[in-house]
């Protein structure tokens, strides 16, 4: 009779681990809506800042995330390119059993290696990036003191294909996938961060102004090793082309 108990409080104790960590997907949309400008300082030379808001649509909530980007580049010739910058990423959590949240910032470095190879009406875009990340401590209460220390690889591969063009306007199309992995901290047994898919269509008014808009896939590993996130997201980008 005691074995008999003994044997039934171990499965019952490894069915519970198996329900906490058997894998689960949250499906959410977003809306994403970004503001692009490149001003080019020289042929070689030139500065990118960005401003996006990203708003959750399914589920439905009145905060948003708030991503500011600025990088310098500079490009060796029409093949390659390289840059770095720095990001401030700032995201609404859910307290528990409650309607309140806080935000939590993110401060990131980031260096990429461009290389583009054109073909005509195809251009084929290669990007590396490494992120240096550091993320405010929190618990499910709050902010906590201190941050948390991440290094992060991506790496994204672009086409685009230029469907009609003249001296100031343009239409192309965009498609790309981009994976991220982390470095030196893993999720669960896997140093997989996410994965991005995206598509779009661009269109130039004249030298200075475009508008690009698309729908992006992220699939995205949360910290605990078996969250995944899925989302589908609608992209919204005003860009403008500035020179000195």
């Amino acid at each position: 009779m005691k074995r008999n108990s003994i044997l039934l409080l171990i499965i019952l104790l490894s069915n519970i681990i198996y329900a906490q960590t058997e894998k689960t997907t949250t499906q959410q949309r977003m809306f994403w809506a970004r503001y692009y400008n490149l001003l080019s300082l020289n042929k070689n030379w030139s500065i990118h800042s960005e401003i996006e808001n990203r708003i959750f649509t399914d589920p439905q909530t009145k905060e948003s995330s708030v991503d500011v980007q600025f990088s310098g580049k500079y490009k060796f010739n029409e093949q390659l390119e390289v840059g770095a910058g720095w990001v401030y990423f700032l995201y609404p959590v859910d307290i528990p059993e409650t309607d309140d949240k806080f935000y939590v910032g993110e401060q990131r470095l980031k260096q990429e290696i461009i290389y583009k190879i054109n073909r005509n009406s195809f251009t084929v875009n290669n990007r590396l990036q490494l992120d240096e990340r550091w993320l405010q401590n929190s618990n499910k209460l709050g902010l906590t003191s201190g941050n948390i220390f991440n290094l992060r690889l991506r790496y994204r591969f672009q086409l685009e294909y230029f469907i009609w063009k003249n001296n100031t306007k343009y239409l192309k199309a965009i498609a790309n996938d981009e994976i991220m992995y982390n470095l030196n901290r893993k999720s669960g047994n896997t140093y997989f961060e996410q994965n991005r898919y995206y598509i779009a269509a661009q269109t130039g008014f004249n030298k200075s102004l475009s508008l690009e808009v698309g729908y992006m896939n992220s699939y995205q590993l949360r910290p605990n090793g078996y969250q995944f996130l899925d989302r589908d997201i609608i992209r919204v980008t005003l860009l403008q082309r500035l020179k000195i």
